[in-house]
Formats: structure tokens, sequence, C-alpha cells
């Protein structure tokens, strides 16, 4: 009785210890998960750009329900009642409203201390926006707004700077000579015009628990445990915990033995940084410093409990024990204790002897049907990384097809022969240029390139986007470049007189401020990177930009820089690259994020039944992919999903998700095979 009895638990409790296992194992990737985004959350300029983004909407879903000035003003009030009043520190909001594109600005709303001019605040929007799409702006116009602007941004601040750059994302200004948050945005509604907004918060210690109290609000609303921030540097500064941990001792006690303060144990945190892993009570904690962050974040979730007895094998232990203890009795008793014939006695042995190694096969069958589950999400979970990874193959591959086109470009004789024949600055030569990149199997669009002669001056064409934007891109390293290609002819040709450059001072200032950083010149710095892209930040994207001399005559005469963008044709061939998908994988959907300030925004979206059932965990996976800068794999009860992010932080998040329907069925499968061959054995 006792022998199958144990091998029955035994066989339990080791696949139980498996499960186990695995639960542990996607906690932990849970909560490092979790930890991260509840780090990179804790930033007021976060949060701000997240409620601002939240404002927007609401705004936009108010404006489109066509009522009235006067109902849509009472709807802003409740609007920023909910998003702002109840939970901000001291702000100011700035609603304005265009009827016309070319139409001045008015001010619909505002929520402010202070009184200010409608006509003033209205011309600093309309200024931004003129920014913003580099509209054509004298000089004059231009100082005597740049004085308006100076009044709101602060006199250090240029406002170029936030209408080319800083749309719809947190900015530091000096307003009224403090600190303050600032951040402006505007949209285009259908038949009804443009709006956009000013918020403006300070930046104080209040403000920073504010966005750290936000940051464990939406942990909690997640339910995967419990957050909180500990304070570590500034002694004014307190904790912000979840109300379970504050009213924990063991946590006050691990808190007070393990958190040193950092100015008296500085060596000890460089030696050893944050508390490691360990459990706490029913709880693990997990700890994590972020770069520059003055709190450590913790994160603590529950303990696992092992797969309770199900009730049948419980019945079945009480049942087969008390009947053992019975017989025992009554033989202790009465001395009848249970005879068997031989003839009985075989039988039982032969049949333990017989089902001992089936119940081995029954444990080993159940052990590898989880474990084969499991295997079958990893690997459906691996064919979508697989097939993710190669968007960012499609995106190296856009810029190495600029790259090289590029690098053709400098030495091709076609071009050459034209700037000799009509000039540098000729529209043949031009066109040559723009042929090379639009005459391909795919227009290459080109954010503008410059082709210039040893004095700085010849063929500049902007395409996509501002002159002032791709002027910005360039005159980095513009003087730098010229005075290379400069010193380069002088020292082969030493007899030839050059035209004279001047630098201006904004590329005086930039050279300067390159040596103070290096301790190199710049132009030495920016010689190693020629016939290279170089990547930097612009607007609200990335720009590539490469560079290279153009030998005239065996003479090194011209300099072309190229510019392009190729997060934008990025873009556009992702729904190619997801409809060759459906061919190979027609299991796998997938969705496409863009990561702005305000948040996950979809921009591409698979209509089927798949996408809709798991949406919501593909874009939770997409903000946590997002926050952590690298690939999420989540398995949930009828589908895996995996989310991995594009471009400088994180500015395109793709997730593809797949169904186990078809898992399910071999799952099934398996488990018929198994029990026809165990009841064929025991028979």
């Amino acid at each position: 009785f006792l022998l199958p009895l144990l091998v029955i638990n035994l066989g339990f409790r080791f696949l139980a210890n498996i499960e186990h296992y695995w639960q542990e194992h996607e906690q932990s990737e849970t909560a490092q998960q979790e930890l991260e985004a509840l780090t990179r959350s804790s930033t007021f300029e976060y949060q701000l750009a997240r409620h601002a983004g939240r404002f927007s909407d609401l705004t936009e879903a108010a404006i489109k329900s066509g009522c009235n000035d006067a109902q849509l003003k009472q709807k802003i009030v409740q609007i920023n009642r909910d998003v702002f009043s109840a939970q901000f520190p001291a702000y100011k909001l700035h609603l304005f409203r265009k009827s016309q594109k070319n139409s001045p600005a008015e001010l619909f709303f505002a929520v402010t201390d202070k009184v200010e001019s409608k006509r003033g605040m209205a011309l600093i929007f309309d200024y931004l926006l003129d920014q913003h799409f580099g509209m054509a702006i004298s000089v004059e116009i231009r100082k005597q707004k740049d004085k308006i602007a100076e009044s709101y941004f602060g006199k250090t601040s240029r406002s170029e700077v936030f209408a080319t750059s800083q749309k719809g994302q947190t900015t530091y200004i000096l307003h009224e000579d403090l600190p303050h948050w600032f951040i402006w945005d505007y949209k285009e509604i259908s038949d009804h015009g443009a709006w956009g907004y000013f918020i403006t918060t300070r930046i104080d210690e209040r403000s920073r628990t504010t966005a750290r109290r936000f940051a464990l609000s939406e942990c909690s609303a997640r339910g995967n445990g419990l957050g909180g921030f500990i304070s570590l540097v500034n002694p004014d500064s307190t904790d912000v915990l979840s109300e379970k941990l504050k009213q924990s001792q063991l946590f006050k006690e691990w808190r007070g033995k393990e958190i040193l303060p950092i100015r008296s144990n500085l060596k000890y945190w460089l030696q050893n940084g944050p508390p490691g892993t360990t459990q706490l009570g029913n709880y693990k904690i997990y700890t994590h410093l972020g770069k520059g962050a003055d709190h450590l974040s913790v994160f603590l979730a529950p303990m696992l409990a092992f797969k309770p007895i199900p009730a049948w094998l419980g019945l079945l232990n009480i049942f087969v024990i008390a009947l053992v203890i019975v017989f025992a009795i009554r033989g202790l008793l009465l001395n009848r204790w249970v005879e068997t014939g031989i003839t009985l006695r075989f039988l039982i042995l032969y049949f333990l002897a017989a089902t001992f190694p089936l119940g081995l096969l029954t444990v080993t069958a159940v052990a590898y049907q989880y474990q084969s589950g499991r295997s079958s999400q990893n690997q459906a979970a691996a064919d979508i990384e697989s097939c993710l990874k190669q968007f960012e193959t499609s995106k190296l591959q856009i810029q190495e097809t600029y790259q090289s086109i590029s690098q053709r470009l400098f030495t091709d004789q076609q071009l050459i022969n034209l700037i000799i024949k009509h000039g540098i600055a000729s529209q043949p030569v031009k066109e040559r240029i723009l042929s090379c990149f639009k005459d391909g199997t795919e227009a290459l669009p080109l954010l503008g390139f410059f082709l210039l002669d040893h004095s700085g001056k010849g063929l500049e064409y902007f395409g996509e986007t501002s002159s002032t934007r791709v002027n910005d891109i360039v005159n980095v390293f513009r003087a730098s470049v010229i005075q290379n290609l400069r010193d380069i002819f002088a020292a082969n040709n030493p007899g030839v007189l050059m035209p004279d450059y001047q630098i201006s001072e904004i590329e005086k200032l930039g050279i300067t401020a390159m040596k103070s950083v290096s301790g190199n010149n710049m132009a030495y710095e920016i010689e190693k990177l020629r016939n290279t892209s170089i990547i930097q930040k612009y607007g609200n994207g990335t720009a590539s930009l490469i560079y290279n001399f153009i030998r005239l005559s065996n003479k090194l005469n011209a300099v072309l820089f190229v510019a392009w963008d190729g997060g934008r044709l990025f873009e556009k061939s992702i729904k190619a690259t997801i409809d060759s998908f459906k061919i190979s994988h027609p299991t796998f959907s997938f969705i496409a994020f863009r990561n702005t300030p305000q948040g996950i925004k979809t921009f591409f979206r698979e209509k089927d039944a798949l996408v809709d059932a798991c949406f919501l965990n593909a874009a939770r996976a997409a903000e946590t992919a997002a926050a952590r800068g690298s690939f999420v794999k989540e398995h949930v009860q009828k589908f895996s999903i995996v989310a991995m992010p594009f471009g400088q932080n994180s500015e395109i998040v793709i997730v593809g998700v797949s169904s186990h329907i078809q898992l399910e069925a071999e799952k099934q499968s398996r488990l018929n095979t198994f029990i026809l061959l165990i009841l064929s054995s025991l028979i």
C-alpha cells in the first residue's frame, strides 16, 4: 500500500518543482522589468510628458465633439482638474488656437498665477510654430520676437531650440528666474484648426516626490508587486513607499541594515553597489540604482508558493494511511494480522513490480509534456525574435544603401566632369547628385546636401526639412572640414593662393567647446570620421551625415556633405516587411508602436483577432521594452509576446505575437499518445 503511495507523492512533488522553477524564472524577469520601468517613470519630466499627452488626447476629443466655445472651456476646465490640478504642484497651462494656418494664434484657455498678456503669449506660440516649420523670418523681426520669448523662457534660452527639437518633450527653462520644466506641443485637428499648449512647472523636491508617487501608482496598477524609492543622498528628501512597505517592520529592519548613507559609506557603495536580491518575509526584494538617481528603486515580488497537494491525492493519502493504521491496531489488540495466501501475495507483488515502471513512465510523461510545452513556447518566442531582428537588418540595409551611394558620389567621374564643365553650384551638378538617390529601385529622400569649395561657398540643397535644421546638422563640422580641405590643398600646392574663408562665431564656439572637452582640435577629431556615417539627434528624429573631399583635376578642390533620415524610410518599410512575414509565418501578428515622450502610440496594427485579444499585453510589453532599451519576452495563457525597440532612444518598438492554438493541439496530441501507451502497457 505504502510503496505506490510514496511513488505517487514523489512524482507529484517532482512535477511541482519543475513548474515552480519556471514560474520563479519568469517572475525574476518580470521583477527586473518592473524595476527598470519604475525607475524610468519616477522622473518628473517623464510624468509631465505623460500627463501632457493625456491632456492633449482628452482636449482633442472635446474639440472634436463639436460644442461651442463656452461648453468647450467648461470641458477643458474639467480635463485640467482631472489631469493636473489634483496631483501636480504649482503649474501654468496655456492653450492656444489657430483657426487657419496663416492666421495669428489666440490664447483660448489659461491657468496661471499672474496677469499675462494674451497677445504676448499668442505671439510666443506663433513664433515657435514659425521656427518649427522653418519659416523665413527677417533679422529685425527675429530680434523683436526673441525679446518677447526671453520674457517667458529666460534670457539664456534660445526659443529656436525649443521650436526645432523639443516639440512634445520636457525641457529645462529659467522661467521668472527660477528653474522650471517646460513642454509644448501642437496638433492640427481637421475642421477645427490647429491647437497647441504650453505647460510649465517648478523644479523642486515636491515635484520630484510627486513624480515618484505617480510611478508607484502605475506600479500598483500593474499588480505584480510592491514598489518604493529610498533616499540615498539628500538628507532632506524622504522615502516614497507604498502603504504596505511603510507599515512593514521587516522592511524597516532591512532598510536600516542594508541601506547605508552614501555620504559616510561611499567606499562601500563603490565596491559593492546596491544590495542584491534577497528574501524578505513572503517577498523577494530587488533593487536598482538608476544613472544619476539620488533614490534607490526597490521592488518586492511575492514569493511563489509550491503547488499544493490536490484533493484527490490528499484523500488517497488519508485513506491508505488510515487503512494501514487500522490493520496495525487490529493486529496489536486482537492479534489478528492480515494474512494472505501465497497466490494473493504473488499477485500483489507481481502487480506492484509491473506497475512501478508504469508509475515512473507516467511521471516522466507528465514532466516531458510540461517541458515540451515550455520549450515550444520559447521556440515560438525565438522565431518571433528572429523575425524582429530582420527589421533591424532592414534598417541597417537602408543605412548602408545611403552610405554606399554617397561613397560612390565622392569618386563619381560623371559628377566630377559636370563640376569642371558647369561649375560647383550649377543645376546639372545638383540634378546628378539627386538622381543617384532617386533613380534606384526605391527613391531615397534626403534631408539635404552641401557641395562647397575652399571658401565655404557652393551648392546647398534642402530636401524634406527646413534649411535651419540642415544647417544645424552640418554646421557642427562645416568649418573644421573646410579648414582640413584648405590645409591639404595648401600642403600639396604651396604656391597657389586660396580665397579667404570666414568662420562664424557659432562655429568658433563649437570648435572651442570641442577642444575643451576632448583636448584635441576639432579638425583633428572630424578628420577621423571622414567617409563614415555620423549619427546625431535632430528634432524628433535622428539624422545621418557623411562627408568626403572630391578631387577635381587631381586636386582636392571640394567637399560634399550628405544628410539623411533613414528612420522615416524604415517606418515606411515596416508594413512591407510585416506583409512578407505573413507568408512564411502565418500564425504571427505584429504591432508597431512609436515611443513618444507622452507614451507609447500605435502607428501600425494588423487587423485580426489575435491582435485584438492581446493588444493590452502587447502595449505593456512595448512600454517595458522602451524603458529597458532591449527586447522583452512574455508568455501568457494563449499567446507569446516579444517586443523589440529600434533606433536611438527606442524611437520605434515592434511587438510580435504568436498564438498557442497550434501548440495546444500538439500538446493534446502528445497527451493522447501517452495515455494510450500507459493504458496499453497496464493491460
